[in-house]
């Protein structure tokens, strides 16, 4: 991770080496699948329901899997919802145009009817999620300091290498590329559309039970509205004229100055201007009269992802940073962090477009110049994670590398290891319940909760920042439509004076108070409550100690 003027930036390598188990990491693969559910979407042949194949069991089955899948991603990472959300919908409203052109009424009504329970279960099958959800969110603001252009290179410019020169290629063929062939006539065969065999006069497949339909080509409309399409047509051949000639060079450095300019004025809009300049070409690109679903599916990655970009060039999610120098440090990292997963999926697709298409009629020396630049930033983002590691590792004996993410707890923290053990193997529900174990709390990032951390036994409070982060403030309720008096701060003051107070009827409630079954003495409690050590002795008068290993004490509480 690193910090630039206000903008937090996370490198994927980084998360995977320190086995980062945040949201956002998590929440990857779930990214992925909702991203190959838009482009099964768009392929599908079938109109209305048939997205989902001609079985009913089939298609209420895969309503609940689409609905389970896009309400995870809110369920894991809120920050992704929005836009995959937005994409399922872009992805089935072009398949139901597609599938029957027949008029905006029909086209409405199978939109309708395929993704509004598709939304609605998303949210009733993560309710009890919601039930208890607590956003940092509040509202939205106007940002201040846009982020440098260099900084936005750094980060992707190895895509733009790839999107800019296919883009503008496509954007300048838009007018003058081929029609899609038709659709096979009522002679055609009819194939499985699992297993493609033939099966004449069938609805499924006498092989595999699969659907049975006509031939789908592998070409349509990118944008299936013919006026947006007469307009982005004429757009392209306006493109076309402007770089007859070789005055596109012209343009291309006019945008370069443009860029530099806006970069050093105080406005600093030079990331809003070439997110409007990737969004423009990708748009007029999609004027083509004929195109392959995985590549309107690529395009449409890319014009999602600068959308997120442009987004946190303007606005932020007010948070809990608000009113600091990282005030849009989680907008920037969360959405710039999706837009990177974006943009890496469309560029596979998109390079291989440009090497079939552009290089073969490029001239040696501007195959040289993208080459020498492609190959420059391949090698730097590729050297990069194993620098990151190599820097990580520095110091660290090769001896006492682990996959075990114990080891270093059980060198570094013995007592605390033999606790943990002592715990996992002995410790039975209470009542029904997982024990509560007090423990001291402290900062984040810290080795404070080490004992819910590495047991998943529920405790008083941890990483009291976090926790505050969670909510959006320091002073609501811990529990969403619980106490408003149990805050983040009352814990913190309630757990010092546990630990520290000698009046044991206060010591009682307070305990009573969170359900606490056993209380934690370790090295981290001796340490923080060093100058209140009769406070620490009196759970001796309170309980029983269970286990005890060098300066680990663990107590169970008196009924």
């Amino acid at each position: 991770d690193r910090d630039v003027t206000g903008v937090q930036t996370c490198a994927l390598p980084i998360c995977f080496f320190l086995s980062d188990l945040h949201p956002h990491v998590m929440a990857i693969p779930f990214t992925l699948l909702a991203l190959t559910v838009c482009l099964n979407v768009m392929k599908a042949p079938l109109p209305d329901l048939g997205v989902f194949g001609a079985h009913r069991p089939a298609q209420i089955g895969q309503w609940a899997l689409l609905a389970l899948i896009f309400g995870a991603a809110s369920f894991m990472n809120s920050w992704d919802f929005p836009m995959l959300l937005l994409f399922l919908g872009i992805s089935l409203a072009l398949q139901q145009r597609w599938a029957a052109p027949q008029g905006a009424t029909q086209w409405f009504k199978g939109l309708s009817l395929v993704g509004l329970p598709i939304v609605a279960g998303a949210f009733i099958f993560y309710a009890p999620f919601y039930a208890r959800f607590q956003s940092q969110a509040n509202g939205l603001g106007l940002v201040k300091d846009r982020t440098d252009l260099y900084y936005l290179l750094v980060i992707f410019g190895l895509f733009l290498l790839i999107l800019l020169p296919v883009l503008t290629g496509r954007a300048l063929q838009a007018y003058s590329a081929k029609e899609a062939k038709p659709k096979a006539g009522k002679d055609a065969p009819a194939l499985c559309l699992i297993c493609g065999r033939e099966n004449p006069g069938k609805k499924f497949c006498g092989h595999c039970g699969g659907e049975v339909a006509a031939p789908v080509p592998l070409e349509t409309v990118p944008v299936p509205f013919e006026a947006v399409r007469d307009f982005l047509q004429s757009a392209s051949k306006e493109l076309a004229l402007w770089s007859e000639n070789g005055k596109g060079w012209f343009w291309v450095g006019g945008a370069v100055l443009l860029l530099a300019l806006m970069n050093l004025s105080f406005l600093r809009l030079s990331v809003i201007f070439l997110c409007l300049m990737v969004l423009w070409l990708a748009a007029v690109s999609l004027g083509r009269k004929a195109e392959s679903r995985e590549m309107i599916f690529a395009t449409w990655l890319v014009a999602l992802a600068f959308v997120l970009i442009a987004f946190c060039e303007v606005l932020y999610i007010r948070d809990h940073f608000s009113g600091s120098a990282l005030y849009r440090m989680n907008t920037v990292f969360k959405f710039h962090y999706q837009a990177w997963i974006f943009l890496s999926v469309a560029s596979a697709p998109l390079l291989k477009w440009l090497f079939e298409n552009q290089w073969p009629r490029w001239s040696k020396l501007k195959r040289l110049g993208w080459g020498g630049l492609f190959a420059l930033a391949f090698l730097g983002a590729g050297l990069y994670p194993f620098l990151a590691l190599s820097e990580r590792l520095a110091g660290s004996s090769m001896t006492a590398l682990t996959l075990d993410g114990t080891d270093y707890f059980s060198r570094t923290y013995p007592g605390d290891f033999q606790a943990v053990d002592w715990i996992r193997n002995n410790l039975k529900p209470v009542n029904g319940k997982p024990p509560v174990i007090l423990e001291a709390w402290g900062g984040s990032y810290s080795e404070y909760a080490r004992i819910a951390t590495q047991t998943g036994y529920p405790t008083v409070l941890g990483w009291d920042f976090h926790e505050a982060q969670w909510r959006g403030a320091w002073d609501k309720a811990a529990i969403r439509g619980g106490d408003a008096a149990d805050t983040i701060l009352t814990r913190r003051q309630d757990i010092d004076t546990i630990y520290t107070t000698t009046d044991l009827g206060l010591a009682k409630s307070l305990l009573a108070k969170y359900g606490v079954n056993y209380v934690y003495v370790g090295g981290l409690e001796k340490q923080k409550y060093k100058d209140n050590l009769a406070g620490l002795a009196k759970f001796g008068q309170l309980g029983v100690p269970v286990f005890s290993f060098g300066d680990s004490v663990l107590y169970k509480l008196n009924p």
